[in-house]
């Protein structure tokens, strides 16, 4: 589905297609997670006028999980512009994420992008334009992606099967910043996770059901760490004196907290909070004692 940031995009690049104007190297650059990829996708395939997700003329390379792209995937892309296309169309090749390539990765891309052939085109994804080569950057037609609009939000959350209120889409839209894959994979996880997190500081005591989704095989440890990445933020937000809008019972759970603890105590626990959550998912660790840990962190503090 494309919403109004990728519907004008879209457009302005048939446009140029059409034309033959088109740039052979587009870098779709934005937030991870809001659908650049699945745009970059669509697009060729309406190029191609076909819906055949593994349409022989587009060339997807995508990173291994928790790894770089390498120099061997990028010498796919050399063999396979130099071939002849299975159809007369032209060929489209997809990088997901073009941040995240290694230096021989990133040199041997720059060697293709300096001797373009024609019929060929690049689409570049990327959320840290930061990382890649300058020398790659300028030679790419660079597109800044936004986030989609709450309304946006709300009908991907519509479309997904999820069923929220004007609270819980709010609270949606803050905590995923944007992100799309996050809302359709774990949206109904956040909201009950971060609502028992908050009734957990009321009762001094981790709330069990929070526990027992722990105990199960296909738990994202890093749902947990979100959230108490968010919860800390506003928290420390509300020392400051910022006003944000709350969600579920926030204005509660803070003004109790901040009542009884000293704004040096929350700061001092943060670092040790951050640990454990990067230990866990790096080493695999306990994620019951994990989560038991990082509360008594900040419980023990407040």
């Amino acid at each position: 589905m494309i919403y109004a940031n990728f519907t004008k995009i879209n457009s302005d690049l048939l446009s140029l297609y059409d034309s033959k104007k088109l740039h052979h190297a587009i870098m779709l650059d934005g937030k991870e997670g809001i659908g650049k990829s699945d745009f970059a996708k669509n697009f060729t395939l309406q190029i191609l006028g076909s819906n055949n997700q593994n349409h022989p003329n587009i060339l997807y390379i995508s990173r291994e999980e928790k790894k770089e792209i390498g120099i061997e995937q990028i010498r796919q892309i050399a063999d396979f512009v130099n071939k002849s296309a299975a159809t007369n169309d032209d060929k489209f090749v997809i990088i997901d994420s073009a941040c995240q390539m290694t230096n021989s990765a990133s040199n041997a891309l720059l060697k293709i992008l300096e001797e373009p052939k024609a019929g060929n085109y690049l689409f570049l994804i990327s959320h840290n334009s930061s990382k890649i080569l300058p020398t790659i950057l300028s030679r790419c037609y660079v597109l800044k992606i936004f986030p989609p609009t709450l309304e946006e939000f709300n009908e991907i959350a519509r479309n997904s099967g999820l069923k929220l209120d004007q609270q819980q889409a709010k609270f949606l839209s803050e905590i995923c910043d944007g992100s799309a894959s996050l809302l359709i994979k774990e949206g109904d996880n956040l909201s009950k996770i971060y609502q028992l997190f908050l009734n957990s500081f009321m009762s001094n005591k981790i709330d069990d059901q929070i526990l027992k989704m722990a105990s199960t095989k296909d738990f994202n440890f890093m749902v947990f760490a979100l959230i108490v990445e968010f919860f800390v933020n506003r928290l420390l937000k509300t020392y400051a004196n910022v006003s944000f809008e709350t969600f579920f019972n926030e204005s509660e759970v803070f003004a109790s907290l901040v009542g009884r603890v000293s704004w040096q105590k929350v700061t001092a626990q943060i670092d040790e909070i951050l640990r454990i959550s990067a230990k866990t998912d790096r080493f695999s660790l306990d994620r019951k004692i994990s989560i038991i840990n990082i509360f008594n962190s900040l419980n023990n503090s407040l």
